[in-house]
C-alpha cells in the first residue's frame, strides 16, 4: 500500500510526464509565469494539489537549469525512459508532497 507521500509522488510524476505541454515549446528558453501556470495546471490532479505543484515548479526553477528541465521533459516522453526520474528530481517532488500534504488535503 502506498503512503500519502508516495501517492503524491506518483501524481507529480504524472505532472512531469505532462511537461510536454509546457516544456517542449521551441519558443520557451527559460522559466516564466506562463510556463509555471501550464506546469501547475498539468501537474494538479485529484491526488496532487496546486500547492504541491507550485512548490515543485518553484524548486525546479531554483535547482534545475532550464536546459536540464527541457532534457528531462524530452527523456520522459520516450516510452523506455518515462519512469526513470533522476533521484534529485524525485527528492524535490517528495519533499514538496510531504510539505504540502495538509494544505492539499492529504
Amino acid at each position: 500500500m502506498l503512503t500519502p507521500g508516495q501517492w503524491a509522488l506518483a501524481g507529480l510524476l504524472g505532472g512531469i510526464i505532462l511537461l510536454a505541454s509546457c516544456g517542449g515549446d521551441d519558443e520557451l528558453d527559460e522559466y516564466g509565469p506562463e510556463h509555471r501556470a501550464a506546469f501547475v495546471e498539468d501537474c494538479t490532479t485529484d491526488d496532487v494539489g496546486t500547492q504541491t505543484c507550485r512548490c515543485f515548479y518553484d524548486r525546479l526553477t531554483i535547482e534545475v537549469p532550464f536546459d536540464r528541465f527541457v532534457e528531462l521533459d524530452e527523456a520522459l516522453r520516450e516510452p523506455d525512459t518515462a519512469t526513470d526520474l533522476p533521484e534529485d528530481i524525485a527528492v524535490m517532488a517528495t519533499g514538496c508532497a510531504a510539505q504540502n500534504q495538509r494544505t492539499d488535503g492529504g
